[in-house]
Parts: C-alpha cells; structure tokens; sequence
C-alpha cells in the first residue's frame, strides 16, 4: 500500500475512502483499529477547533486600521475615508499645482533618507556619550593623578621628617629617656644574678637621668615622672626592695642620709618583724644594735677592703661581702645575706601580658 501514516490509519480503522480497509480480524487487528480510530477523530477535533479560533480572530481585527497614523487620505473610487497604513508613508499626495509632485518617489531614496537620519542620530549619541567618557576620563586621570600623588606627599612628608633636626632632637629626648628606664627592666628581668639589693637604687638613678633628660624643668619631666611613679608604685618600692636597698653598701655608704629617712627605716622593721617573726631578742639585736654599727662602720665594716669591694655591683655580690665582713652583727648579717641574695623576675608582668594576649584572641 502506498501513502504516509495518515492513510495507514485510515487503513487501519476503516475510515475514508482514499484506501481499502484492513480485512485481518486478529485481536491485534482490532485494538489497533480502535487506536488509528480515536488517533484520526482527534486530528479532525484539533482541525476544526484551530479553523473556529481564526474565524473569531479574523473578525475580531479590523482591516481597515492598519498603521499608526491617523491622517485620512481620500480613497478614489469610494465615499469612506482612508487610513493611513505602514506603506503610505513612502508615498506623496498629488498637487496638480505642482509638476513634481506627479511623480512618486523613490523607495531606495526614503529608505536612504531615513537610513541617513538615523546615521546622524547615532552619531550624535555617539558624540554626547563620547563627551561622558571624555569627563569619565579625565576624573579618572584626576583621581589616578592624586593616587600617585598621595605617596609621593608622603615620601615627601617622611623625607622632610627625616632631615629634620627637630626630629632627631625629640628621637635623642626620647632615647635619654627610655635608656635607663630598660636598663631597669633588663634588671628585673635577671633570674640568674641576685639585683634584688640593686632595684630600688638603679630606678632612682633612671629617675635622675629622666630628669637631666629633660634639663631639669619639672614642667617638662612632670608627666614622664607620674608615670613612673604610678608604675613603680606597690611593685617597687615594697619595704622588701627598700630594705634591700638600705642593706646594700653599694648605695647606703656613698649616701649614708639613707639611714636617716623614715621611709627606709619604717619599712627596715617591718623587714625584721616579718623575717624574725615572733622572736623579739633576734628583731632587737638586728634593729637596735647590729644596724648602728653597719651605719657607724664599726668593727670589720671599717676595714679597707670592705670600702673598696663596697663599690662592686653583682660579682660576687652584696651576700658575700655580708659573709665577710657581717660577722659581728650574726642577726643583720643573716637577714642581709638571705635579702641580697634574690633575684628577681618579671613573670607576672609576663602573665598578665599572656593573659590579655589571650583575652583579645579570645575576644
């Protein structure tokens, strides 16, 4: 059988009458009968309703309002008036008046014109959009420009810095200032050496530095020298540190007015009290007759040896020369020995730099 699918179909269900009909009665034969049957009726279904939705389409348009234009033109051969439509606009109404204007134009030269105006509309466009990015380029340069400028000011800046001699005369003010407070620190920061005899005497040295520093005006130091004060308060100064202090004849016998100031005695007994607690005989010998004749320079503390080893700092040490020339005085010598030979640590402000070191990880 010739045909396409459509009279395969028909064929099949016996519809039509373009083709003879199917004579096989197998049970496959029927069922595709009935399938060809249903598949042929809804094509026509789908036809019919596709032909019903043009018909309303078509009568919903109206022919005669082609275009955009409203302008009416006279129809020739006809009383209604005319709309204008998408091809009238390439042509010109007819003036008898003018001879020209029975000719037509040319549908390549309006093409053209309107080519031609748009070319020009675009190119002024182009032009307004070039003058955007003309001043969008020279904002750019400009904010380039003071990119570039703003490191070389301030090269120019540190330079001007540098060469200053205001400069290097606050940096030497500076250095005046913070040298001896970090020989102290490096100081207190000796765990092998004994400085605890050392401490309070080498602050008071940096605090006079600190103030020659400055010439001496109080105007000048008083702010550095609050601070240091503040610092030094409760840490350094404790009657442990000035009792090392008033022990160490490497500070009391080159300025013996240590002995008569009420701030070293009072924290001398309370020294003594703490280290020969509860026994009395031991705090009276070391405080009201052992440490007159260390005063005095009485017995070995006359000697010259003892005068001369007075001005050695760590090595032996203030311990040793209590060994050697103490010995008169058993009560101060063994409070001396035990005092001067401590060192000294700066863990605990390690740890509190540790611990706000973790806060702020923490935080």
């Amino acid at each position: 059988m010739r045909g396409g699918i459509y009279r395969l179909k028909e064929h099949l269900a016996h519809v039509g009458k373009n083709v003879k009909k199917c004579t096989s009665a197998t049970p496959q034969a029927l069922e595709a009968k009935e399938k060809c049957k249903k598949a042929i009726e809804a094509t026509k279904r789908k036809r019919e309703e596709k032909t019903v939705r043009e018909l309303e389409l078509r009568e919903e348009v109206n022919v005669s309002r082609v275009g955009e234009e409203s302008e009416e033109v006279t129809c020739v051969g006809s009383s209604q008036p005319h709309k204008l439509g998408p091809i009238d606009k390439w042509t010109r109404a007819i003036d008898p008046t003018k001879a020209d204007s029975f000719k037509q134009q040319q549908l390549n030269k309006e093409l053209w014109k309107e080519r031609e105006h748009e070319e020009y509309l675009s190119m002024h466009v182009t032009m307004m959009s070039s003058s955007k990015c003309v001043k969008q380029l020279d904002n750019l340069d400009q904010d380039l420009h003071l990119q570039l400028k703003m490191p070389f000011e301030k090269g120019k800046e540190a330079t001007t810095t540098i060469l200053s001699p205001a400069f290097w005369k606050d940096v030497k003010l500076m250095l005046a200032v913070f040298e001896p407070l970090v020989k102290v620190l490096c100081l207190v920061d000796g765990d092998v050496k004994p400085s605890m005899g050392f401490l309070y005497g080498e602050l008071l040295k940096a605090k006079r530095e600190v103030k020659e520093a400055f010439g001496n005006v109080e105007s000048r130091f008083k702010d550095v020298m609050a601070i240091i004060e503040k610092k030094m308060n409760g840490r350094l100064d404790s009657p442990l540190h000035l009792t090392a202090f008033l022990l160490n004849p490497h500070y009391s016998y080159v300025n013996p007015s240590i002995f008569d100031e009420p701030k070293m005695n009072e924290a001398f007994i309370s020294c003594v009290e703490q280290f020969y607690y509860h026994d009395e005989d031991q705090q009276e010998q070391a405080a009201n007759f052992e440490l007159k004749k260390f005063q005095n320079r009485e017995g070995p503390f006359s000697k010259k040896l003892a005068r001369t080893f007075q001005n050695y700092d760590y090595n032996p040490g203030r311990a040793s020369w209590w060994r050697l020339y103490g010995t008169e005085t058993p009560a101060l010598q063994k409070m001396a020995t035990r005092i001067l030979s401590l060192t000294s640590s700066s863990s605990g402000c390690e740890r509190n730099w540790s611990g706000y070191t973790l806060r702020r990880e923490i935080g």
